[in-house]
């Protein structure tokens, strides 16, 4: 009775045991995000499953209640986006499995994903959102995918442990894409991109003449700017460590912060040229001790040197008829102005006083000469304005009196004013046609700058409608229909400006959809040829080809059937065969290139043997066999494994080794002779069997 009591408490504890483990697994988190999407959160890893885009799981997706568990995210075969914000903020997560066929990263998708260590990115992916990596600090490695077509604002903004960047062919993206990434050293781009180039690690404009990004990890003390450049785009320079920066003179325009941020930048040499000057251009430069302001500059903009504490001088020209809000607030350390112009020009000059006060406590040194000009008058450019320049003896000299920039006159991808090379302006490509087992390919030549082309297509050679796009220089169109003549064209496209220009059509090629070519096989039926192949789709019948040297074919017959034997041949002849499938149109025939080739030796038939015996010993015997010049004998002991017994001339063979009581097999070859000595034996006669007495 104890025994039984205590198997019974034995059972109930095993039982008590299971049940938190049931409710464990029905406690995991898990549910859907959208309509086509299902997720689940087991041992930190979240799971999307599914097929289309994710949908619904952006500020309110349903895991954001577990941010904090999740270390890795794993997204399965079939999904095809990633939707905003859907893994912003995970503290923890590492780890991203990203399959084939997901196009789109949408704008913060990953935000703040500080502890992301790994992605991998599909060869399908197109596009990178805004911010989508923004401040993930412990992303070192990423490759970017050569099918790649846009990087969205601050995509990685602040990615911290990003030390090299190589941009691919397709890729367009905004200015400050790699912005605050205080550890990259180098940004390389494909020689084949259209849109940007780089030298030395810095990231250009095709034509050079944009600088727009300067790693801000690059640890060179000086750098001078290429003579080529003409804009410092915005946040060109931010957060970089450069202490000494030579502007070149090519230079008109320095964008919004273009040098924010620099903390170690101590002396920077802007020269007349410069036009323009964007907002924030030198703010928190905090080491920044001078500045001279070209004369080529109207007004100081908004926050330009904010925060420049170390800023101890600056020379503003007469030009400079505004001083907006904040440009010199912070400026603590600034003593000295030196104003090249009256006092009475200067206290006409509009500045914002209560967020300049930097400007109120330094002394302003002014030119009191009186100056004596003499002017010059330049003629206005396709890009540049026209001016007239008034010079002093002294030296000092300022420009007035614009007159704006002529522009282009594009004729033919030209200027003819000037010559320049139209950035809209793409060549068309140059089509070519032929087919791919039955199929359609087009191809032409690789266009100057496109980076994509646009394929169309039409049945009646005049209604064309956009059909598909490729990176590559050439087309099979798979989706066709055998005996239908098709018509098509192609765009060059190039991006100009983040926008897709093409070029006109390129010439008209057709082509009329033939069948695939069948797959051969050849064997022997009674000695003669069979052939055999595959049902091709669309074909109507299929020609028979034959040769006798393997080199030259003649057409030798038609069938509607997917098999032929070939009865008119000579016994120990070898041919060889192709065949093609046809479709008729309209009474005309259209047929595929050639199959495989193969050939086959005509034999002899197989001969029929009776069996007896002769003194006790196995006699076997056949019939004379048009053709053989001679008889194989093969023998068994299990019905499976032949050995070769004899050969004869004989139609009958007596075997004399043999035990009794043993049952024997025998098969027969009848055998033709190409040239009196090549052997060409026929099909194995059926067995006969008997049991030696």
């Amino acid at each position: 009775m104890k025994k039984r009591i205590l198997s019974f408490v034995l059972a109930l504890c095993f039982v008590f045991t299971l049940i938190p483990a049931a409710f464990a697994d029905s406690e995991t988190p898990n549910g859907v995000c959208g309509d086509n999407l299902t997720w689940v959160l087991a041992n930190g890893v979240l799971t999307i499953s599914g097929k289309g885009e994710m949908d619904g799981c952006d500020f309110s997706a349903p895991w954001h209640d577990y941010t904090d568990e999740i270390t890795k995210v794993v997204i399965t075969q079939g999904v095809t986006s990633v939707e905003a914000r859907a893994f912003a903020d995970c503290p923890n997560l590492k780890t991203v499995v990203l399959p084939e066929g997901v196009e789109d990263i949408e704008g913060s998708a990953f935000q703040n994903c500080t502890s992301l260590e790994s992605i991998i990115f599909p060869n399908s992916l197109k596009s990178i959102g805004y911010s989508a990596f923004d401040s993930c600090v412990s992303l070192t490695n990423i490759t970017l995918p050569n099918n790649l077509e846009i990087i969205g604002v601050a995509a990685f903004y602040g990615c911290d442990g990003l030390k090299s960047i190589t941009i691919p062919s397709s890729v367009t993206m905004t200015n400050e894409a790699f912005g605050g990434c205080t550890g990259l050293e180098t940004i390389n781009v494909t020689a084949d991109n259209s849109t940007y180039s780089s030298e030395n690690g810095v990231l250009f404009n095709k034509s050079k003449t944009a600088l727009i990004t300067y790693p801000a990890g690059k640890t060179d003390a000086a750098y001078v700017i290429p003579s080529s450049v003409i804009d410092i785009e915005r946040g060109a320079f931010a957060y970089s460590q450069v202490k000494r920066v030579t502007i070149a003179d090519s230079v008109k325009s320095i964008g919004a912060n273009a040098f924010g941020t620099c903390a170690n930048l101590e002396n920077v040499e802007i020269p007349d040229g410069v036009t323009s000057i964007g907002g924030g251009a030198f703010q928190w430069c905090s080491t920044l001790k001078t500045v001279t302001v070209p004369n080529t500059v109207s007004k100081i903009t908004y926050w330009t040197f904010l925060g420049c504490e170390s800023l101890k001088s600056v020379t503003v020209p007469s030009s400079v008829k505004t001083i907006e809000t904040g440009a010199f607030w912070g400026n603590n350390s600034l003593s000295d102005v030196y104003y090249k112009g009256t006092s009475a020009q200067w206290n006409a000059v509009e500045i914002v006083k209560d967020t300049n006060t930097a400007l109120d406590k330094a002394t302003v040194h002014f030119e009191e000469h009186t100056h004596s000009y003499t002017t010059a008058v330049t003629a206005p450019t396709c890009t540049e304005d026209g001016y007239t320049t008034h010079t002093c003896a002294c030296g000092y000299s300022y420009k007035d009196t614009y007159t704006k920039a002529l522009g282009h006159s594009y004729k033919s991808g030209k200027c003819t004013r000037c010559g320049a090379a139209d950035p809209k302006y793409i060549a068309a490509p140059a089509l070519k046609i032929t087919t791919v087992s039955g199929h359609p390919k087009i191809y032409w030549n690789s266009v100057d700058g496109a980076y994509k082309y646009w394929i169309y297509r039409s049945t009646d050679g005049k209604n064309f409608k956009y059909y598909d796009r490729t990176s590559k220089t050439s087309y099979t169109n798979n989706a066709t229909n055998v005996g239908t003549l098709y018509y098509y064209k192609v765009k060059a496209v190039k991006a100009v400006d983040g926008k897709d220009v093409a070029s006109v059509y390129s010439n008209t090629r057709s082509i009329r959809c033939k069948p695939a070519a069948p797959k051969l096989t050849l064997t022997r039926s009674a000695g003669k040829p069979k052939l055999s192949w595959n049902s091709v789709k669309g074909a109507d019948k299929y020609w028979i080809y034959r040769s006798t040297d393997g080199t030259n074919y003649k057409y030798y017959d038609s069938t509607t059937k997917t098999t032929y034997t070939n009865n008119s041949t000579t016994i120990a002849q070898r041919y060889w065969y192709k065949v093609k499938a046809v479709k008729v149109v309209n009474g005309n025939n259209y047929a595929s290139v050639y199959s495989n080739s193969d050939f086959v030796w005509v034999s002899t038939k197989a001969p029929t043997l009776k069996i007896t015996t002769y003194k006790g010993d196995p006699k076997i015997t056949w019939n004379s066999v048009s053709g053989a010049k001679l008889y194989w004998v093969f023998v068994s002991t299990d019905g499976k494994n032949y050995y070769f017994l004899n050969e004869t001339k004989n139609t009958s063979y007596i075997d004399k080794n043999v035990k009794a009581g043993k049952k024997y097999y025998y098969k027969v070859q009848a055998v033709a002779l190409y040239n009196g000595t090549f052997a060409i034996p026929s099909a194995y006669s059926y067995p006969v069997s008997i049991t030696a007495k």
